[in-house]
């Protein structure tokens, strides 16, 4: 066994935590990297897989969307709405 003295003992472990320190210091700088951080993106859904609302919800959307286009021909052929008729 060897016997060591306080100093020796005492310098050993000054060592190890400067060692430490610069070693995460330099993990600090290398993880820090200046400007905005990214957000995180969503998992994309696949195309196939629709549950039972999202069916719903086009089939609704469709629906709108055809009673736009039909009031929309209906009003196109009747001509300018607000005509003023006066005595002459």
């Amino acid at each position: 066994m060897e016997i060591k003295t306080v100093h020796q003992i005492n310098t050993k472990l000054e060592n190890s935590l400067k060692r430490n320190v610069k070693s995460s210091a330099s993990e600090n700088k290398l993880s820090f990297s200046g400007g905005k951080k990214k957000p995180l993106k969503q998992p994309k859904k696949d195309k196939g897989e629709m549950d039972e609302d999202d069916v719903a919800f086009k089939q609704k959307q469709r629906e709108e969307q055809k009673a736009l286009k039909e009031a929309a021909a209906k009003a196109a052929g009747k001509g300018p709405l607000a005509i003023k008729k006066g005595k002459k």
